[in-house]
């Protein structure tokens, strides 16, 4: 493990810490891929990255990532953190709104000229839907635990 994360990751945490999503969107390549594998979702190129992450920041509050370990190599990277927030409607799911859930994560990341060219998002699904009280019934109904998204492609 390194002693301190390259500028573009520590910017990566602190823009989800600091509620910002124009300052996360803005450390992605124009072409970059941010991936929530839980959900087989994709967002690629800048745009919908950045649509992607305002939706989040609108629907999840008091947002918190603790990192715990992380490792670099050449152009790779993963963090291992816990991600805290409050479901503020991001999960459409009744009786979850208004509720904080708690998730162990780990994000890979390919990074090129400073900025992050794709990431993979991978973090327990199963513990948010325990802590926010969604039963399989309700989930059935949705789809997904965000809701309807495009497929994600490889």
């Amino acid at each position: 493990m390194n002693r301190q994360l390259p500028r573009v990751l520590q910017d990566w945490v602190d823009a989800q810490n600091e509620h910002n999503p124009g300052k996360h969107a803005a450390l992605y390549a124009q072409d970059g891929v941010l991936k929530d594998v839980a959900n087989n979702f994709r967002a690629e190129g800048a745009a919908a990255i950045a649509a992607f992450l305002k939706k989040a920041d609108e629907g999840f509050a008091d947002v918190v990532v603790d990192v715990h370990r992380y490792s670099v190599s050449a152009g790779t990277a993963a963090i291992e953190y816990t991600f805290s927030a409050t479901n503020t409607g991001l999960i459409p799911i009744p009786g979850a709104k208004n509720k904080r859930f708690t998730s162990r994560a780990v994000t890979f990341f390919e990074l090129r000229d400073d900025l992050i060219a794709r990431s993979s998002d991978y973090y327990d699904s199963g513990a948010v839907i325990d802590q926010l009280g969604i039963t399989a019934e309700l989930l059935v109904g949705v789809g997904r635990l965000f809701g309807p998204h495009k497929k994600a492609a490889s």
